[in-house]
C-alpha cells in the first residue's frame, strides 16, 4: 500500500493537483496523521470515502466527498418514500434499508425527528416542499452544478378560498397539533392528528407543491377521524380543536388555492434542501450558535456521535459522520465537530442529526458503528444516486482467522481462487459485533462474541464471521 506524508498545502492549485492525483490512482492512501491514520478510497467517480482513526482521542471519522456536477446526484430521501406510513415506526427506516430501496451508492442520515416519520426542519426534493423549516434552525440547500446555500430559512403556506382573505397554514405534512391546521400533500402519505380531527379532502386540478408555486383544487368532501390515507391526486386539509371551524367552512365544489413561499434562498438556482442545526463554520471560521437555535448544554458540550455537511473552497461537499459513545470513539462536542469540519477544508458547515441516528452506508456496507449497536430508524437521509460498479465473477474470499482472542488484532486480506491478494485500495471494509476494522484491513477484537466482517470488492460483498473467545 502506498504511504504518503501529509503536508499543509496552502496553494489552491496545489490542493486541486493533490486531490486529482488521488482520484487518478482510484486510490486508498494511508496517510500519517499526528496521532492516527487516514485512508481515502474512491467509491465511484465523483464520490470518495475517507476514514480517520485517531487513537489518542480516541475518535473515528468517516467522510464522503461529493463533487457536484459529476455523474453522482445527491438527493434528500424520505424514509419509506413518504413522511408517514401505517407501521410501528410511523414510516421511519434504517439507512441501510433506504440505500437498498433506492439503489443508492451511498446514504447518510440527515435531519432531526420526533421519533415519527416527520423531519423536524426544511426538506425540499426536486423543488417540491416536503417539510417546513423549524424555528431558527440551520438549513442547507443545493442545486445544479455547484449552486448551494447554508443558513436559516423561512417558509409559509397560505390558503385562499374565492375572494376571502388568505389563511396562514402553519403546518405542512406533519402530525397536526392541538388547535392547529395542517395541509397534507401526497408526500405525507397520511393525514395524521393527535386527536380526532376534521379533514377536507381536496382534488388537486392544477399547479404543484414546488417552492414558490401554487396548487389549485376542488373540495370533494369533509370527514372526521384520524390517520387518513391521502388518495392519489389529492391533498387533505386537517384541523383540530379551535381550528376545525376553518375546515368546516369548506363545502364540496369549492375552489381552493394554496401558495407556497420560502426564503431567503434563491430557489431559481436551488432545488434540494435539508434542515439541521447548529451552524458550525461560516466563511471559513468557527461559528456555532447552539443557544439561538434551541440546543442545550448536554447537546453541545458533551461528546456524542455527530453528522454534518460542509462545503469546501473548491465547491465540493463533505458529508461527515463521527462515531461516539464507544470505547473506540468517544464522539465530539459541537465545538470539536466544527473544528473537524474546518480542518477538512470546509468554508461553511452545519450540524445534522447525530447520536444513535448517525449512520453512513456505502455500497451496501454500514461503514461507521452506530452507537446503539444497531442502526436506528430515521426520518430522512441524503442518498447519492449513481452507477454502481459492475460485479466481477471471479471467486473472492476474506483470508482471515475463524477465531480470535479478546483484545487481539490481525490483518485481513481478500484473495482469489489462486490465493492472489486483491489490492487494499480496491476494498471497502466494515465490521460489526465484537470488533472493528479500519480501511487498511486491520481487525481488532474487543470482547467475547462474534465479529461480522464485510468487504465490498470488485462490485460485490464478501463476508467472514470471526468468533471471539478466550484461548
Amino acid at each position: 500500500m502506498r504511504t504518503v506524508a501529509l503536508y499543509r498545502i496552502n496553494n489552491l492549485n496545489m490542493v486541486r493537483l493533490f486531490r486529482s492525483l488521488l482520484g487518478a490512482f482510484a486510490a486508498s492512501s494511508l496517510v500519517a496523521a499526528s496521532s492516527g491514520q487516514v485512508w481515502e478510497k474512491l467509491v465511484v467517480p465523483g464520490l470518495t470515502y475517507r476514514m480517520e482513526v485517531d487513537s489518542a482521542q480516541p475518535r473515528m471519522i468517516h467522510a464522503l466527498r461529493w463533487s457536484p456536477g459529476s455523474d453522482v446526484k445527491a438527493l434528500p430521501e424520505l424514509a419509506g418514500g413518504t413522511v408517514f406510513e401505517a407501521n410501528p415506526s410511523f414510516g421511519r427506516e434504517t439507512i441501510s434499508a433506504m440505500a437498498k430501496r433506492t439503489a443508492a451508492v451511498a446514504v447518510i442520515n440527515a435531519d432531526f425527528f420526533p421519533f415519527t416519520g416527520d423531519p423536524i426542519g426544511l426538506m425540499v426534493r426536486d423543488g417540491e416542499l416536503l417539510s417546513l423549516p423549524y424555528l431558527n434552525r440551520s438549513s442547507f440547500a443545493w442545486g445544479a452544478g455547484k449552486a448551494h446555500a447554508f443558513g436559516g430559512s423561512s417558509a409559509s403556506v397560505q390558503m385562499r378560498v374565492a375572494d376571502s382573505l388568505p389563511l396562514l397554514i402553519p403546518q405542512l405534512n406533519e402530525d397536526c397539533k392541538a388547535d392547529s391546521i395542517c395541509i397534507n400533500t401526497p408526500a405525507a402519505g397520511l393525514a395524521k392528528s393527535k386527536a380526532t380531527a376534521l379533514h377536507a379532502i381536496i382534488r388537486v386540478s392544477a399547479g404543484s407543491w414546488k417552492v414558490g408555486a401554487k396548487a389549485v383544487g376542488e373540495v370533494e368532501q369533509v370527514v372526521s377521524g384520524q390517520d387518513l390515507p391521502i388518495p392519489v391526486g389529492k391533498c387533505i386539509l386537517t384541523g383540530t380543536g379551535t381550528m376545525t371551524g376553518e375546515v368546516s367552512k369548506l363545502k364540496p365544489g369549492m375552489q381552493v388555492e394554496f401558495e407556497l413561499g420560502i426564503g431567503p434562498f434563491d430557489w431559481t438556482k436551488l432545488d434540494q434542501a435539508i434542515g439541521g442545526g447548529t451552524n458550525l463554520v461560516t466563511r471559513g471560521l468557527i461559528s456555532t450558535d447552539a443557544i439561538a437555535q434551541g440546543f442545550d448544554a448536554d447537546f453541545t458540550e458533551k461528546r456524542h456521535p455527530r453528522t454534518a455537511v460542509g462545503r469546501t473552497v473548491e465547491g465540493d461537499l463533505l458529508f461527515v459522520a463521527i462515531d461516539g459513545r464507544q470505547e473506540i470513539s468517544t464522539g465530539a462536542t459541537i465545538e470539536e465537530m466544527a473544528r473537524v469540519m474546518q480542518r477538512l477544508g470546509c468554508m461553511d458547515a452545519i450540524n445534522l442529526d447525530g447520536g444513535g441516528s448517525t449512520t453512513l452506508n456505502v455500497l451496501g456496507l454500514t461503514l461507521n458503528r452506530p452507537s446503539g449497536g444497531r442502526e436506528r430508524e430515521v426520518a430522512n437521509g441524503i442518498a447519492f444516486i449513481g452507477k454502481s460498479p459492475v460485479a466481477e465473477q471471479a471467486a473472492l474470499v476474506i483470508d482471515g482467522p475463524a477465531k480470535m482472542a479478546p483484545k487481539t488484532q490481525t490483518y485481513l486480506k481478500i484473495v482469489d481462487s489462486n490465493k492472489t491478494p486483491v489490492a487494499n485500495s480496491e476494498i471497502l471494509w466494515s465490521a460489526s459485533g465484537s470488533g472493528w476494522i479500519d480501511q487498511g484491513g486491520f481487525l481488532r477484537a474487543t470482547a467475547a462474541g462474534t465479529i461480522f466482517v464485510s468487504a465490498y470488492v470488485h462490485g460485490r460483498a464478501v463476508v467472514l464471521g470471526v468468533t471471539v473467545a478466550a484461548p
